[in-house]
């Protein structure tokens, strides 16, 4: 699936067991961005900081679903980004890993 992108952020849409997060916005590489990851239920479900200009994060625990990845500068600029979280079966990372 294509990456979703802001002016700031870009995620895939579809995430498996891992998701990468690519600060596209030159301006924030340095910056401390928080993030947190939402449920369909407005529960946060993971949350945290990082600095540079990208990140990627181990989901595997996360059900399937649909959820929104949200990321805050000390500036209080702020992008949500909706994702989908997918289980991955054997045979699909078989199939990529080829």
């Amino acid at each position: 699936m294509p990456p979703t992108l802001n002016n700031d952020v870009r995620i895939n849409d579809v995430v498996y067991d891992f998701m990468t997060i690519e600060i596209v916005n030159p301006c924030l590489h340095q910056q401390i961005l928080s993030y947190s990851i939402i449920d369909a239920s407005q529960r946060i479900i993971r949350k945290g900081n990082f600095i540079g200009n990208a990140v990627h994060l181990r989901v595997a625990h996360m059900s399937e679903g649909n959820y929104l990845f949200c990321i805050k500068s000390k500036d209080d600029r702020v992008s949500s980004i909706p994702f989908k979280k997918v289980s991955a079966s054997f045979n699909e990372l078989s199939f990529v890993l080829k």
